[in-house]
């Protein structure tokens, strides 16, 4: 019996029927300026019975009803045996440039913010060398979902730790689902910089 996806995530695969119900994971990284976007989709075909998707097929996530990846296919895998099988699909796409005008987020311990992880030179002074210098504020933070975030966004982050807590803008957004485990979002943010 094929497992069902939690309600609120849809998929949609160029010439193939809706294959929502059967999505059991999904994973979304939307980046901040060229690298591009990608995701990655586990299906249960236990029938066996879902044609493969073309390599090269649009293929479009939605998460409570809003858009968080569109892209193409670009490899398809599976595996299985008389038991059913499962289809792994991968999908990138090029990054666009962050809107202008994007809303701030306001990140509150115990509400949407549920951990935070920051890179230990946070306090250090400014090395010179520019990758080091611009990871050096690096940070993680998991949130319950939120789809509408993306890079470039603002976000402010309250009640995690004094030192901690201010405004950030966003590098990276995962968006994670699991049918064992449900949505999760976490993002990588840095200090703003002035050409922010």
């Amino acid at each position: 019996m094929a497992m069902t996806a939690a309600p609120g995530i849809a998929v949609e695969i160029d010439g193939i029927a809706d294959i929502s119900p059967l999505v059991t994971s999904a994973f979304v990284m939307l980046r901040l300026g060229s690298m591009g976007d990608s995701a990655t989709i586990e299906i249960d075909d236990a029938a066996g019975t879902i044609a493969m998707p073309r390599q090269d097929a649009g293929i479009g996530i939605a998460i409570a009803d809003i858009e968080v990846f569109r892209g193409r296919i670009v490899r398809v895998s599976g595996d299985g045996s008389d038991r059913g099988r499962t289809l792994r699909i991968f999908s990138a796409t090029r990054s666009d440039p962050p809107a202008a005008g994007l809303p701030a987020l306001a990140c509150v311990w115990g509400q949407n913010l549920v951990s935070w992880n920051l890179a230990a030179k946070l306090e250090s002074p400014l090395t010179g060398n520019a990758q080091e210098d611009a990871d050096r504020d690096a940070g993680f933070l998991s949130l319950t979902i939120h789809p509408e975030v993306r890079p470039g966004m603002k976000v402010t982050v309250a009640g995690a730790r004094m030192q901690f807590d201010g405004d950030y803008v966003v590098d990276t957004v995962d968006h994670t689902f699991d049918s064992a485990s449900g949505f999760s979002t976490a993002l990588r943010v840095r200090r703003p910089s002035d050409d922010d």
